[in-house]
């Protein structure tokens, strides 16, 4: 009978996303709505889950907006959060406008979304900034550039703070937080990079079965999270990565510089035409007196 049940409830259950907004919030979750059921599923793929909770995407028209729906204060700089244990997306629209930024932050909260298809054991066991750093990858481009480029400098010197330090979660500091995501988003695609593509759902895999994302590395990787985070260290403070940045840093201070001596290349071509000016005048006073 139980099986019977079971059988049933699955059919009964919704399964996908449902969709919470006002009327003035129609257009723009319309523009993104097939899109976004095409990155619930990918996303349950790429993380080798299957879709088992219904999810709801609420769009809202502001950051105050966002703390209402979820019952609390949230950082200033969220654009989005996602509440797992409610299956729930709640998403600013505020840049809309701007579609690649507001894909990545789909993207992004997606992967949380469909991380929330596991069991709530599991889904906690994992820290904070392995959670980050999977959504981070999942999205396939952020906005932390600069903030890796101060990373690669300060692992340079063994300075760059530790994964340990994220556990639970990345705080109110913006700074901080920013070490944080910046730093989770590296080692998570140090993973994929050294073990492949499915490294993200082998690892989830085995915490599924009941292991720690510690265990869970040494079963898949055969080595420590800390000894996969210090290789991670090593090469973000290698030679090629500072270099990647210094250039990525001498080409922003070159477009610097160019639109700091526009005003005065401009105002040194004014003088030079007013000196020319002159001249003429001159010589042409000169001409007429001759």
């Amino acid at each position: 009978m139980m099986a019977l049940f079971l059988a049933w409830a699955s059919l009964v259950i919704p399964q996908g996303l449902t969709w919470e907004y006002p009327d003035s919030l129609a257009p723009v979750a319309k523009r993104f709505q097939a899109e976004a059921e095409a990155i619930f599923e990918e996303a349950h793929d790429w993380l080798g889950l299957e879709i088992q909770q219904s999810g709801t995407i609420q769009f809202v028209a502001s950051h105050k907006d966002m703390e209402i729906a979820v019952g609390h204060d949230l950082p200033s700089w969220f654009a989005a959060v996602t509440v797992p244990r409610r299956h729930l997306l709640v998403m600013v629209t505020e840049k809309a406008k701007q579609e690649d930024v507001f894909r990545v932050t789909l993207r992004h909260e997606m992967a949380h979304l469909a991380m929330a298809s596991m069991e709530p054991k599991s889904w906690q066991s994992l820290p904070a900034w392995f959670h980050e750093g999977v959504a981070q990858a999942f999205a396939g481009r952020t906005w932390l550039g600069r903030m890796n480029g101060s990373l690669a400098w300060r692992a340079l010197f063994g300075e760059i703070p530790r994964l340990k330090e994220y556990q639970i979660g990345f705080g109110m500091e913006p700074l901080r937080a920013a070490d944080g995501y910046a730093l989770a988003h590296y080692q998570v695609e140090f993973f994929i990079r050294q073990h492949g593509p499915k490294a993200v759902a082998e690892l989830l895999e085995q915490v599924r079965q009941g292991n720690s994302l510690e265990q869970a590395s040494l079963h898949c990787f055969g080595l420590s999270l800390v000894t996969l985070e210090e290789q991670m260290g090593e090469e973000l403070g290698s030679f090629g990565s500072v270099a990647a940045s210094l250039v990525g840093q001498v080409v922003t201070l070159a477009v610097l510089l160019s639109l700091m001596l526009i005003p005065w290349v401009i105002v040194r071509r004014r003088r030079r035409r007013l000196l020319l000016e002159a001249r003429w005048l001159a010589e042409s006073e000169l001409e007429e007196l001759s």
